[in-house]
């Protein structure tokens, strides 16, 4: 696949060690209970519950930390680890660089706001893209967080024309 643009924005180190700070605590309640005490018929709800929790904080810390953005001559493609989109080129109807505020998407990751708001964001990374799309008949505004929001919507907008 011929790539017009790709990018890979990882989060900022205080974030990625925010993200993956609870992993070793979570290990450490999971074997030293199992090593030290005799925990009776409690012990497979406790262990139940701190293996879902670690499982959890896996696929957050994996998922959520770095984000996949790429411009093929057909699409538009970003999005969290095994949370992708695609947006055909043809969909497109505006692109602009912006600055992202958290308030009116909820936060920041995978958010999906109202009034047909998406946006894949980072804290620390203040800048990216905001893509106006029609999909199924409905007018959506992704923001795409990136480092370089600048080249991202030359190379979108060249695409798209």
């Amino acid at each position: 696949m011929i790539s017009l643009y790709h990018e890979e924005v990882r989060a900022p180190a205080w974030f990625q060690v925010l993200a993956w700070l609870p992993v070793p605590t979570l290990l450490t309640a999971l074997i030293v209970p199992a090593l030290t005490e005799d925990m009776g018929r409690d012990a497979y709800i406790f262990f139940l519950g701190m293996g879902l929790a670690l499982a959890v904080v896996l696929v957050l810390a994996t998922n959520f930390t770095a984000i996949q953005v790429q411009v093929t001559p057909d699409a538009l493609r970003f999005g969290f680890g095994w949370f992708k989109h695609r947006v055909p080129l043809h969909a497109v109807r505006q692109v602009k660089t912006a600055r992202y505020y958290w308030w009116p998407y909820g936060g920041w990751g995978l958010c999906i706001a109202t009034g047909g708001r998406r946006a894949y964001s980072l804290p620390g990374i203040p800048a990216g893209v905001e893509v106006t799309v029609e999909e199924r008949g409905r007018v959506r505004r992704y923001f795409v967080s990136s480092r370089r929001p600048e080249e991202l919507a030359q190379a979108l907008s060249r695409a798209v024309h």
